[in-house]
């Protein structure tokens, strides 16, 4: 693919990913809290990371 088309599908995937809730997004990634709570974990969880992690795991799970 060329690079204008991957910058095109990663923009939609992103667009995608920040629709979904915190919980969706670490629920996708497979990650389990290891915090009392969701919300304590989240407190401390960098969600702009975690999402951009999410949308290059989908990225690359479409070109395998």
């Amino acid at each position: 693919m060329s690079s204008n088309t991957n910058t095109a599908i990663l923009e939609a995937i992103n667009e995608e990913v920040n629709e979904l809730s915190p919980m969706a997004v670490v629920s996708e990634l497979g990650i389990t809290p290891m915090a009392d709570s969701f919300d304590e974990f989240l407190a401390f969880a960098d969600m702009e990371k975690l999402r951009y992690k999410l949308v290059f795991k989908r990225f690359e799970e479409m070109s395998a």
